[in-house]
């Protein structure tokens, strides 16, 4: 049955190559003219991305443990608060200030970063 596949693959790949004069595997080799030294920086410019990418949702993930574990009592009455694992002590008006300005400027970064790597995509073809 698998011979009688392959036959006919052959015979309409035979038949696809004498239409338009070349065989696929050259269509493909010509097609395929992006230099390697591009294709390489549009890798390690994505593996930048994605890791930019998973420090901006740790850092908002951190930002939401904060929020959750503090308390009304310690939003109204001023309270500083106790940032998780590194246990640093900061007033709320510090944290809920500057911490949506740092999500934003890491948010900005993320899609300059982002619109960079789409105009190196967009120069390969």
């Amino acid at each position: 049955m698998s011979s009688k596949r392959s036959k006919h693959r052959e015979q309409h790949g035979e038949q696809h190559g004498e239409q338009h004069g070349e065989h696929p595997k050259e269509q493909s080799k010509e097609q395929s003219k992006v230099p390697d030294w591009l294709i390489n920086s549009i890798t390690e410019a994505s593996k930048n991305a994605r890791q930019i990418y998973y420090v901006y949702i740790g850092l908002l993930a951190y930002w939401v443990l904060t929020i959750v574990s503090t308390s009304d009592r310690q939003v109204i009455l001023d309270n500083k608060v106790s940032l998780p694992i590194i246990k640093l002590q900061i007033s709320l008006d510090g944290f809920f200030i500057s911490g949506p300005l740092i999500a934003m400027f890491a948010f900005i970064y993320l899609q300059l970063y982002l619109q960079r790597l789409k105009v190196n995509c967009g120069s390969a073809y």
